[in-house]
């Protein structure tokens, strides 16, 4: 596994566990049915509700790095050397989870849960998605959340984005994401670098160790670094030093 491919990969396997809880608390009622069981089964086989699981469906999972500000579906559309890419790999599966990596937690912040089957049913809207290159002879499309949710097609199963584009109350450029403060992501991450800063700006630091050089015996040239310098330390060095070296 290339170094870069294996970066990507431990990044995104330390999601799986929130990923999968929340894909599964969305997905149940979709997959699975309550049903109220008849007066005989109550009474006679201690059934109250019957709870009917539907078909298997496979999930795919990507969690996007916080510096990512852009709130899109983006799909690997085609390779230079013509290999399938992951355009071609969503249609073994039935349902995408879509996350962001939290802005300043390692946690799962926004997500969307896309129906893939509908999405590819929805060939308007992939034909005419632009289509952006990589710069390493790989090529994807971007779909804006916006328009997953126009659909007819119902993409969006759920989803913890607004849909909306939002001026930044600080930067005032139009963001993607926006904090709930109104800042946009890059605005948030900059005032915490600033922060960080004020907060270590005056801070006392520990003291450097002073240097105290040996001018005689067998180490003579040597130095001794010292947070605390004290002439008789330095001796008792040289004492033992001696005795070291007398001893073989």
């Amino acid at each position: 596994m290339k170094k870069n491919v294996k970066s990507d990969w431990d990044f995104a396997r330390q999601f799986d566990a929130e990923a999968q809880t929340m894909a599964w608390r969305k997905l149940a009622p979709i997959l699975m049915r309550v049903m109220e069981t008849t007066a005989y089964r109550d009474l006679c086989q201690a059934a109250d509700f019957r709870l009917e699981v539907g078909r298997k469906c496979d999930v795919a999972t990507r969690i996007r790095r916080r510096d990512i500000t852009y709130r899109d579906l983006t799909v690997r559309s085609r390779r230079e050397s013509g290999v399938e890419t992951e355009i071609h790999k969503l249609q073994m599966v039935d349902f995408y989870y879509y996350g962001w990596q939290h802005w300043n937690q390692d946690i799962i912040g926004d997500w969307m849960l896309i129906d893939v089957q509908n999405l590819l049913k929805e060939e308007r809207l992939l034909q005419t998605a632009r289509e952006i290159s990589n710069g390493d002879g790989t090529w994807f499309k971007a779909i804006s959340y916006s328009a997953l949710v126009a659909s007819d097609y119902q993409l969006v199963v759920a989803a913890s984005l607004k849909g909306q584009r939002a001026n930044c109350v600080q930067c005032r450029l139009t963001a993607d994401y926006y904090l709930p403060d109104g800042r946009c992501q890059r605005c948030a991450m900059i005032d915490d670098d600033a922060a960080d800063k004020e907060r270590w700006d005056g801070v006392q630091l520990a003291p450097q160790p002073e240097i105290t050089r040996i001018e005689e015996g067998p180490y003579k040239g040597f130095f001794i670094a010292d947070s605390k310098p004290d002439p008789a330390r330095a001796t008792e060095f040289l004492r033992r030093a001696k005795e070291w070296k007398r001893r073989g």
